[in-house]
């Protein structure tokens, strides 16, 4: 829903851009949010703000202050949710990419340059994959490292936590397992960390069933009293 929104300001700002341009709007009758919204459509074509100035009939001073609170607006509060959501599309746009490229360099209409051209990227998306999830700390950097480390704070949180992190550990094996990286070192590190994951489920269920039998007594308790 957020997107659809975002989508439909970003066509109504280049709608406002083009009347300005062919003189259909005057800027200056421009509210502050339909303002912003088109310089945030103008910067990412690589408008200066002298140039936002011009055209929006504002000082750069007034631009200015519009591009701070701009930022302000986009600012990003770090999360286990957001890099946990980022990754996956990460991840999903990899091998989007990956399976176009393959597609290409198995097609019969593809010379054999292309069809060479097309696998060695294919690979590239992959091997850069690897890359940025072992940045991150998705994968390891070495064998000896702990890809659990990344899960430490959420092991026992909740059931969401945990099944969170399942996916990711199926998304770490799988990852790797296409990318031919996976190896005896990496699958100890997915065992320990499965180990550790039923661990922390049995630690949720004996605490939610602690929990209810606390809940039971004190329920107990007051009617006793009563």
């Amino acid at each position: 829903m957020e997107e659809n929104n975002s989508s439909q300001q970003e066509g109504a700002a280049i709608k406002v851009i083009q009347d300005i341009n062919s003189g259909a709007c005057d800027p200056l009758l421009l509210d502050k949010a339909t303002r912003q919204q088109c310089i945030e459509v103008l910067i990412a074509e690589g408008y200066s703000h002298p140039q936002l100035a011009q055209l929006l009939k504002r000082s750069e001073k007034t631009i200015s202050r519009d591009t701070q609170e701009i930022r302000r607006k986009n600012a990003l509060t770090p999360s286990m949710e957001f890099a946990q959501e980022t990754i996956g599309e990460l991840v999903l746009r990899a091998r989007q990419h990956a399976s176009s490229l393959v597609r290409l360099a198995r097609s019969k209409d593809s010379s054999t340059s292309e069809k060479a051209q097309s696998e060695f990227l294919a690979w590239r998306v992959f091997r850069d994959l690897v890359d940025k999830l072992q940045t991150l700390g998705f994968l390891p950097l070495k064998p000896q490292e702990v890809t659990g480390d990344i899960y430490h704070h959420v092991l026992e949180k909740d059931d969401d936590s945990l099944e969170g992190v399942k996916k990711m550990i199926s998304e770490v094996e799988l990852v790797a397992k296409e990318t031919g990286t996976f190896n005896q070192d990496l699958s100890d590190e997915i065992s320990q960390l499965n180990a550790q994951i039923e661990k922390a489920e049995v630690t949720l269920k004996v605490k939610n069933l602690s929990k209810k039998q606390q809940s039971k007594q004190m329920n107990q308790e007051v009617k006793n009293g009563q």
